[in-house]
């Protein structure tokens, strides 16, 4: 008969549970084949296969961690075997309720009335042994046989209701197909319908063109015959204004000249109803809680200013350099204000960026405008930036002389050394933070330092638009005689940064262009919510901003 030790592991159902100090701390189970480490100090028990593949790896005791080997092994005490097999155990037999010992549970289950046996007549079915007597071979097998035929033909209906649903689908998806089928049919015959109308529409258009085109010949052929009229006429008209303007040098006529034209102005000079600079007149500045230091002054403009006249303000000196605000009427009946910074030495070719902010308050208006631009590129060759659009300046009937107070605010100005590489290439990828947005008014306006990009200068404005409640857009603006043709195929996402650092925003626009095709604006309809999502505690909005734009051939890199 075979060892303990060679069995195999009894599962034992005990009838109350073992003491703890018989079970194995490996396996967590009742001990089976129990031996001892005999160490000193040590005697602790464990199931044989457990402790001998535990030593094989780690020859320690798991409990006391002393060390052990499989020859430190022995037979425990013969009274705990003893007391182990003395363990009552369960019967595992189904139907069979009996209390056995644990030496006895194998005797008692080969003669317990509830284990089963094969049935050797015929039928080879597992049987209980009490039921062995009254066993009939062929009413098992038709009870058999029943259970087979219904568990297949519930198989069969399974499969009959998958079929069934899957024919419906079919024939769902086959309506569904013939509708689209009609539908493209009824499409197909509209759009044929539509061609041929689009045909018919080409056709009156390509006798239109025609009959333009000799139009255009025509005028054109006139505007030549108009040309060498002008032409005519100008000759002329030049011999009497050359005769004219030797009889203005004589001193007898030009002391006749009215005084509105003997005050006129060139481009560079005040226009009349101006006061020229002189060094009685200069500017003072002073310190300014914004910025770095700030001046105002006080502009007298016709209201009959020509396009392209200018009015420069006295000078203001602050060292070494010198600051002038030079009012122009630009294009389109707009009214543009400047910031001229020149150096004493012009020889110095450096450049310097200022950041800085023109009020302007009318004559008529309740409250003041500011624009504000940060960080402008000034250097001796290009001196003169500001605002060409500051705001509308056509002529008013109440009165002939407009007076303009303005303020300037300059907040930055710092020295460059050598000329910065503007140029860029795409993408750009910038994030610009625009200070004091809580403190704009209806129609003020903020501008980013300007980037060049594949000789396309642009800029990012934020503007506050008048209205019941106030608007706002976010703008790409570009240089004023630049063409539309650097927003060809570009791909512009501006982000909105939050008040909280780690929540963003994606803006998401319709762009339409406006301002001669020179600004592509973004517009948001309420300025109140924009200020609660986007401005923290200090005025300042963060606005993210990449730019990928398409190809350039090389005629528009050399423009």
């Amino acid at each position: 008969m075979a060892s303990r030790s060679e069995c195999r592991r009894p599962v034992f159902k005990f009838v109350s549970p073992p003491p703890e100090d018989f079970v194995c701390s490996i396996c967590t189970e009742v001990l089976f084949d129990p031996v001892e480490i005999s160490v000193p100090d040590c005697e602790h028990l464990y199931c044989r296969p457990c402790i001998t593949e535990w030593i094989s790896t780690n020859p320690k005791c798991p409990e006391c961690q002393r060390l052990a080997t499989t020859s430190s092994l022995k037979e425990p005490n013969r009274r705990i075997r003893s007391f182990l097999d003395s363990l009552q155990v369960y019967c595992p037999l189904k139907g069979c309720s009996a209390k056995v010992k644990a030496e006895e549970l194998e005797r008692h289950i080969e003669k317990c009335k509830s284990s089963s046996t094969i049935c050797t007549r015929g039928c080879d079915q597992e049987i209980r042994i009490n039921d062995l007597q009254k066993h009939d071979c062929l009413d098992t097998l038709k009870t058999l046989l029943v259970i087979e035929v219904a568990k297949n033909l519930s198989l069969q209906e399974e499969k009959l209701q998958k079929n069934n649903s899957v024919i419906q689908d079919l024939e769902r998806q086959n309506c569904s197909l013939k509708k689209e089928v009609k539908d493209t049919l009824a499409a197909v015959e509209l759009k044929q319908s539509e061609i041929n109308i689009l045909k018919s529409q080409l056709r009156e258009r390509d006798s239109l063109v025609e009959q333009l085109r000799n139009k255009i010949t025509d005028l054109n052929n006139r505007c030549k015959e108009h040309e060498a009229k002008l032409a005519r006429d100008g000759q002329r008209q030049e011999a009497v204004t050359q005769g004219l303007h030797q009889q203005v040098q004589t001193p007898s006529v030009r002391n006749e000249l009215p005084s509105d034209v003997a005050h006129g102005a060139a481009a560079a000079t005040p226009q009349p109803g101006t006061s020229s600079a002189t060094a009685e007149d200069e500017l003072q500045w002073s310190p300014s809680e914004d910025g770095i230091f700030q001046f105002s002054c006080q502009l007298e403009v016709n209201s009959n200013l020509q396009s392209g006249g200018e009015v420069w303000s006295p000078v203001l000196r602050k060292d070494g350099f010198t600051w002038r605000v030079v009012a122009k009427k630009t294009s389109g009946g707009y009214l543009g204000l400047f910031l001229l910074c020149q150096k004493a030495d012009q020889m110095l070719q450096v450049a310097w960026k200022v950041g800085f902010e023109i009020s302007l308050l009318r004559r008529g208006w309740p409250k003041w405008r500011t624009f504000r631009q940060y960080a402008e590129m000034f250097t001796s060759s290009s001196p003169v930036h500001g605002f060409p659009e500051f705001c509308n300046f056509n002529k008013r009937s109440s009165f002939t002389v407009d007076l303009l107070q303005i303020e300037v605010v300059v907040f930055t100005w710092s020295f460059l050394w050598k000329l910065p590489n503007e140029l860029q290439t795409s993408p750009i990828d910038q994030t610009y933070v625009f200070k004091r947005v809580s403190s704009m008014e209806g129609n003020d306006e903020t501008y980013s330092p300007r980037l060049d990009c594949l000789f396309r200068e642009w800029k990012l404005r934020l503007k506050k638009i008048q209205g019941n409640p106030y608007q706002g857009s976010i703008a790409i603006v570009a240089q004023s005689d630049a063409e539309n043709d650097w927003l060809d195929g570009a791909q512009i996402t501006l982000t909105l940064k939050a008040k909280d650092s780690q929540c963003y925003f994606d803006s998401v626009w319709d762009f339409d262009f406006e301002d001669g095709d020179n600004c592509l604006v973004g517009k948001f309809d309420d300025w109140d919510e924009f200020e609660n999502k986007f401005m923290d505690a200090n005025g300042t909005v963060k606005v993210e901003v990449r730019v990928v734009l398409g190809d350039y051939s090389d005629s528009d890199s050399d423009d």
